[in-house]
């Protein structure tokens, strides 16, 4: 069956969880929305978007093969609170694109460089849930996580984390435009992600 209805929020999906329903109605806002970590309007980029969706990487284009590109421009701008749009990175993207599949690891590390963010890597398991939580609710790291395959049933995707509250992660799935403020246990979130790719500001970083 579909794991992932037991622990994520989104278009087309159930929440069947008490800690979930909590975790609404303590964030709802007077407007109805939702707001995580006091954050106003963070960037979100779909592949399939008419303005980035068309663009070339080599063999392939950003609908097909830019979800590492999307997840990147959303961290980057994030962090820098200013709009690098997936466009801005394709020159970049098209150095590192893997004929037939997807983005290598030294597009971030470059993007890391160009930018002025500071960029670790991580394998799964090799950083523990309650650091991965802990990085993301101080602001100041922001997390692209490579995907294995069972998370939809396709290939390795990538997705950009933003936030965690209550063992819960707050991410943004490029492959769709319905893909923001979508909501995974940070177990299981752990638990899916191959690798991880952890932005920091160096403007912070240096408080941890």
């Amino acid at each position: 069956g579909d794991r992932r209805r037991k622990f994520r929020f989104g278009s087309g999906f159930d929440i069947d969880s008490k800690s979930m329903l909590d975790f609404f109605k303590r964030n709802k806002d007077k407007k109805g929305g939702f707001t995580f970590g006091g954050a106003s309007g963070p960037a979100f980029y779909s592949q399939s978007d008419v303005d980035f969706g068309g663009l070339k990487i080599l063999d392939a284009n950003m609908s097909t093969s830019g979800c590492g590109v999307a997840a990147a421009a959303m961290a980057l701008s994030n962090i820098k609170k200013t709009k690098i749009t997936p466009k801005d990175l394709i020159d970049i993207a098209e150095r590192h694109k893997i004929v037939g599949d997807g983005i290598e690891p030294n597009f971030f590390s470059e993007i890391g460089r160009v930018y002025g963010v500071d960029v670790q890597f991580y394998k799964r398991h090799d950083i523990a849930t309650a650091e991965v939580c802990k990085y993301l609710s101080k602001g100041n790291k922001h997390i692209v996580a490579m995907m294995e395959k069972d998370y939809n049933g396709k290939n390795r995707h990538y997705i950009y984390a933003r936030d965690a509250h209550d063992d819960h992660i707050i991410f943004d799935d490029p492959a769709s435009s319905q893909g923001k403020g979508q909501i995974m246990d940070a177990w299981h979130f752990t638990d899916y992600a191959v690798m991880f790719v952890v932005f920091i500001d160096k403007k912070s970083s240096i408080f941890g």
